[in-house]
C-alpha cells in the first residue's frame, strides 16, 4: 500500500496536465500521529465556451485510526481566497470516522 504522500506525488502528475496548473504546497505532515500528506494547487477550470475560472484545490490523504488510507478533497473558486476550502476540509477531518467504527462527535 502506497503512503499518503506517494499517492499525492502520483496523482500531481496528472495535476500538473491541467491548464493554468500551480502548485501552492505538495507536503507531508509532520508530527502527526498517522501518516498524513496534502496536494494544494490553483488550476482553471472552463465553465462554458467563453467562460473560465481558476479552481482552488486541496486534496488531503491520510491514514486513519483503522489502518486504511482516505482521501477528502475541498475545492472552490480561487476567486473568493482559500479559506473556505480549508474551513471544510478541517470540518471534514474533524468529524470523519472510518466505516464500522465508532466515534466520538469532536469537541468546539
Amino acid at each position: 500500500m502506497t503512503s499518503p504522500y506517494a499517492s499525492l506525488q502520483a496523482a500531481q502528475l496528472e495535476s500538473r496536465k491541467l491548464n493554468g496548473y500551480e502548485v501552492i504546497t505538495l507536503e507531508e505532515s509532520s508530527g502527526a500521529a498517522r501518516k498524513a500528506a496534502t496536494h494544494e494547487y490553483r488550476a482553471d477550470e472552463v465553465a462554458g465556451e467563453s467562460q473560465s475560472f481558476t479552481r482552488h484545490v486541496i486534496d488531503h490523504r491520510f491514514e486513519a485510526e483503522d489502518g486504511q488510507r482516505y482521501a477528502i478533497v475541498a475545492y472552490g473558486s480561487d476567486a473568493d481566497g482559500s479559506d473556505d476550502e480549508q474551513e471544510l476540509l478541517d470540518t471534514a477531518l474533524r468529524w470523519f470516522c472510518p466505516p464500522g467504527k465508532q466515534c466520538a462527535a469532536p469537541t468546539g
